[in-house]
């Protein structure tokens, strides 16, 4: 395994905070995912991953690997896209608010998966309060508006657009900019 796919799937690990679900996303087997980064770890002379029987979370040398990871494996997908024509792909996690899932969210989700087929969603829904970090989501639809300000339309185009730049995430999600 090379060394940009061992960062895919330590990458995959993280997001995932599980192994298993690492290797089912990735179609490799677990075993292959585990070495893949015991090999990473042993290679960069750092423990990147803190395991328990039931959780994997990445240690402060993990968190800031997995952010380079991001930022280096975006860059190789725009170097190739730019030559390729490429679509967006990967898991889009998605957290929406009831109302806005029935009313604005569901009735455009078959167009927007035919004309982008590779994305893969992921979307919860419900009123509760949601750590974005920590639970990997890439969006939050929700009724928000600042303080001392009226919402509007471009408000929340400009403010969720000012997370994924803040996040990292920019560059993999060009289509998110038409929203």
């Amino acid at each position: 395994m090379d060394r940009f796919e061992a960062m895919r799937v330590f990458s995959r690990v993280v997001e995932r905070r599980s192994f298993t679900l690492a290797a089912e996303d990735t179609g490799l087997p677990r075993s292959t995912v585990t070495d893949a980064v015991k090999q990473l770890e042993a290679r960069l002379g750092v423990r990147l991953l803190q395991r328990t029987t039931r959780h994997v979370s990445p240690t402060l040398d993990g968190e800031a690997y997995y952010r380079r990871c991001l930022t280096i494996l975006s860059d190789i997908e725009d170097a190739e896209g730019a030559f390729a024509g490429a679509k967006p792909k990967g898991l889009l996690r998605v957290d929406v608010h009831g109302k806005l899932a029935r009313h604005f969210v569901l009735p455009g989700l078959p167009a927007f998966l035919a004309q982008y087929p590779d994305i893969q969603m992921y979307m919860s829904e419900g009123d509760r309060l949601v750590d974005l970090i920590r639970e990997r989501n890439r969006l939050r639809a929700a009724r928000w508006r600042p303080a001392g300000q009226r919402h509007d339309r471009a408000a929340g185009r400009a403010s969720g657009r000012n997370y994924l730049r803040l996040a990292g995430i920019h560059r993999s999600l060009r289509f998110a900019e038409e929203y």
